[in-house]
């Protein structure tokens, strides 16, 4: 219940159905009355049930909303019989998204409700305001949905449902005053003995109209009603959520009786453009005269919804979280950026252009609030296009395109897992790594083609006359093989023994086909060596610089990074060799030392470079929320904090702390109580994915001190030294320590996302726990270490699992519609996790003689940006409070920017 001016509070409870201005009896309860254990504290409004208070439980020291049967209705001993039955059903409704009955109770003759005390709006209000976005309609519907599939499946049929009878609270919509539409005096229909008995004039009526606006024609014309009376006003629902007008209206009662019965709304498209075709076929179908002709059940109405985001949301929502800025505010700045690049193609990319370049021009945007550009933008070598990996709303990356002389990216279907994007020569296609396979797709249409095995791509470049280069692995050198697809054969080879190498990566074809530039790293060392070879003697390998990226030749200069600076150095082609110093052309470019060593640029053939500037990591807070979602307290400072790890007392959180000085991370230890701050890794190098064992005295984390990221662990006293626990040719995040402290769970990134086992006592010998082909991630054991639960997009999004450990011969699906980040009770009887959109769920769990898992049930919208591989809260002990890692800085979004006739930056 919302605490603002009257003027505001048409009825925040679970009776705003009923509630209107014009009590039906006179209000009995005076603040500071008792009925039975609750205190009155005032009045809420009134209906033709009765009068609805709110009130205090002292009991359970909450608020609630009650409501008193009315005088009238009272003396109907058959009516009070039913109203008892139907409220006892009611009250076994628990769904995240249905107002709850708490208590009916009898006093003093008397009869009354308890329900759910909400802070909000109802939809009728916000509905005031015109439409609503595509995302939240859909987000709104699907709740809806879900609620009356719940309710639908336990006997119970609404029959008033109507946007008066819907909360938007902050954890979610609430449908009001379920089943009560039944309790009316025998011989009235459902909903009309008011609407058609009052004598106030039409204008005084909204509420009478806003019930009657929402009747299916069985219910008007006084047929037996079913639970598809429900499915035809959520029809009449969701077509106001999309147009912001009435579905059937009219200027009287009989008007509009006559409209439902008669006649069929306007095609929603025709009165909201942008909204999806299926969802406006979705609504027709509920809105069917004949209620065999409806859909049958809620169940595939929330199916059908489901879909629709990813498949045909309109474009402002398809263009994904990279490209919201052409939406956002940002499309006029964008377009200017757009028609400038098409002239500089047409001017800088002729033929008749001169060799002396004009004055430096740099076209800059800034993404709008809430929205960010790729990282890794790859433009295309005719620079009409760039390719880049952008994350869906399911929280999957896939490839997009956008044209640079559209307003608009296109995902491409089929590249789940897509990274390192190139062009090839003639910019018709692009290559890129996903699933351990390396892959090539057409921009004009078709699926993605599978050239050849890459476990662990390194990046690719693609020759004129259709040869691939590529590092197939983590470790090793390059390989290359025709882009239409066949055997690869190696090309560089790696003696580690004697040179001490570790990987090649990052190839990039000089113009004449034959000579390549590479990245080669060595164990001992992050930085990377530039090389030029050749295909027909790569053994005679040149070093020519020290990078920090890959580097790009164009316009007789080499390109890279070194740290955030992006530098030009000449390049003679003739000997192959630098033949001058380098020259600073461009600054602030993000830069991943912890992360493969990668600079966000590119450039295309003729020159023109794109990259993304400035920006940075945004500053989150440490917070404690209670079961309800309402903030505690905050603990310690707000940094630029990562991964994090609570110990098993609850007292001290290790957490990763990024220093934006070196691009790295260090781990710092922070008292949970006091919120005080102590680093724990002092070393030139990154740190991250903490975990403390079970004794509270050691703490395992992944840490690159060469080439990947190895397993270590440290004690927490003073001047404690690191013990290496696993070293390996490939990367590992450690992920979960077992109870008895005698295993470590760790992910690797080969290919897809594989959990092993790492035993603590003997040959210390890891062995593979999980492995299907798909990404799993965030493991974490059980209290008592016979199960673990993870999340993996093996069915295409998101979803929380539970196997056995050691051995995981059975496998549970947890979450129904999506979930990351689960998080055991200590008790083991009661998991949590996070859905896609943030919000946290709860599933009560049984493991004595198997598992058996109930439907999640929402909790509270938490506001985090999920993020499937970082762990972003923690839960108490008694499952009753969450620290959660919360943004009080967003990140800084780096700008878009294209920069024309550098060349000129190098003459002064």
């Amino acid at each position: 219940m919302r605490g603002h001016r009257q003027s505001h509070l048409t009825c925040r409870c679970s009776f705003a159905g009923e509630c209107s201005r014009h009590p039906a009896t006179p209000m009995a309860l005076s603040s500071g009355s008792r009925l039975g254990p609750y205190e009155i504290l005032g009045t809420l409004g009134a209906g033709g049930m009765g009068e609805v208070y709110k009130a205090r439980d002292g009991r359970l020291d909450r608020l609630v909303a009650i409501k008193v049967l009315s005088d009238r209705l009272a003396a109907d001993v058959d009516l009070r019989q039913r109203f008892e039955r139907e409220a006892r059903a009611v009250a076994a409704l628990q769904h995240a998204h249905i107002c709850t009955l708490h208590d009916v109770g009898h006093q003093n003759g008397t009869d009354y409700l308890v329900m759910e005390y909400l802070e909000g709006q109802t939809l009728a209000e916000r509905l005031q305001r015109g439409a609503l976005p595509i995302d939240r309609l859909i987000r709104y519907s699907l709740e809806i949905a879900d609620a009356l599939d719940q309710a639908h499946r336990s006997g119970i049929v609404h029959r008033d449902l109507k946007p008066g009878n819907i909360m938007l609270t902050a954890s979610g919509i609430k449908l009001l005053d379920f089943g009560l539409a039944k309790l009316r005096p025998r011989g009235a229909i459902a909903g009309m003995s008011d609407a058609l008995t009052q004598t106030s004039p039409l204008t005084d009526q909204g509420a009478i109209l806003g019930t009657l606006a929402y009747m299916a024609p069985e219910q008007i014309e006084g047929q037996p009603v079913d639970h598809r009376a429900d499915i035809w006003a959520f029809g009449c629902i969701v077509y106001e959520m999309a147009s912001g007008r009435r579905t059937f209206e009219g200027k009287s009662h009989a008007g509009t009786i006559a409209a439902i019965l008669e006649r069929d709304p306007e095609p929603l498209s025709k009165r909201q453009p942008v909204t999806p075709p299926s969802l406006d076929r979705l609504v027709s179908r509920c809105l069917a005269k004949d209620p065999d002709d409806r859909w049958q059940n809620a169940r595939d109405l929330f199916l059908e919804l489901r879909a629709l985001p990813m498949s045909e949301a309109p474009s402002a929502a398809t263009l994904g979280r990279f490209t919201k800025w052409l939406v956002a505010g940002a499309l006029a700045l964008a377009l200017i950026i757009i028609a400038s690049v098409g002239f500089v193609l047409r001017t800088f990319s002729s033929p008749e252009r001169t060799a002396t370049p004009g004055p430096v021009l740099r076209l800059s945007i800034a993404p709008g609030p809430g929205a960010s550009f790729p990282e890794m933008p790859a433009i295309a070598p005719d620079a009409t296009r760039v390719a880049f990996v952008g994350t869906s709303a399911d929280g999957i990356k896939r490839l997009w395109i956008w044209g640079m002389d559209s307003a608009r990216a296109d995902m491409v279907a089929g590249t789940e897992g897509a990274a390192l994007p190139f062009w090839a020569p003639d910019s018709k296609r692009v290559a890129f790594f996903a699933g351990g396979k390396l892959k090539r797709v057409d921009v004009a249409g078709g699926g993605p083609q599978q050239i050849a095995d890459a476990p662990n791509g390194g990046g690719g470049s693609w020759s004129p006359d259709g040869t691939i280069l590529f590092a197939p692995d983590a470790v090793g050198g390059l390989s290359r093989v025709p882009a239409a697809g066949g055997n690869a054969t190696p090309v560089t080879m790696i003696d580690r023994p004697v040179k001490g190498t570790a990987v090649h990566r990052r190839p990039w074809f000089l113009p004449d086909g034959d000579h390549f530039l590479y990245l080669a790293q060595d164990l001992g060392d992050p930085s990377s060596r530039v090389h030029v070879a050749s295909l027909q003697t790569p053994a005679n390998a040149t070093p020519l610089l020290t990078t920090d990226s890959e580097v790009v030749f164009s316009s007789g200069y080499l390109i890279y990074a070194r740290g955030p600076r992006l530098l030009a150095q000449p390049f003679d082609l003739r000997r192959f060799e630098t033949t001058g110093e380098a020259a600073l052309i461009a600054e602030n470019v993000p830069f991943q030392a912890d992360r493969g060593s990668y600079a966000a640029f590119s450039v295309s053939s003729s020159g023109i470079v794109c990259y993304t500037s400035g920006g940075g990591r945004g500053r989150r807070q440490f917070v404690w929320l209670n079961h309800a979602g309402n903030l505690i307290r905050k603990v310690g400072p707000a940094e630029q904090f990562r991964d994090f790890d609570v110990s098993r007392d609850r007292r001290r959180v290790v957490v990763a702390r990024y220093d934006s000085d070196r691009g790295l991370n260090d781990l710092w230890l922070m008292d949970v109580e006091r919120g005080a701050l102590s680093r724990l890794t002092t070393e030139p190098v990154s740190h991250t994915d903490p975990m403390w064992a079970p004794d509270g005295r050691h703490i395992a984390f992944s840490v690159r001190e060469k080439v990947f990221f190895d397993i270590h662990q440290r004690g927490t006293e003073a001047n404690a030294r690191d013990e290496v626990l696993l070293a390996s040719d490939v990367t590992k995040y450690v992920e979960a320590w077992s109870p008895d402290g005698q295993n470590i769970l760790f992910c690797t990134r080969k290919g897809n996302s594989d959990v092993w086992i790492l035993p603590l006592t003997g040959p210390r010998k890891p062995r593979i726990f999980l492995e299907n082909g798909f990404i799993k991630d965030e493991p974490e054991f059980s209290p008592d270490g016979k199960w673990v639960a993870y999340h993996s997009n093996e069915t295409g999004r998101w979803e929380v699992y539970v196997t056995p450990f050691p051995n995981a011969d059975q496998k549970f699906q947890i979450s129904t519609d999506g979930g990351l980040q689960p998080h055991w009770r200590a008790d083991a009887r009661e998991l949590f996790y996070l859905a896609l959109d943030g919000t946290l769920m709860s599933v009560k769990v049984e493991t004595s003689g198997g598992l058996t898992a109930s439907l999640p049930a929402t909790l509270f919208a938490t506001g985090l940006k999920t993020n499937p591989g970082s762990g972003q809260y923690a839960v108490s002990a008694d499952g009753q409070q969450f620290l959660l890692l919360t943004d009080v800085e967003t990140e800084r979004s780096p700008a878009f920017t294209v920069l024309l006739n550098w060349r000129t930056l190098l003459t002064h």
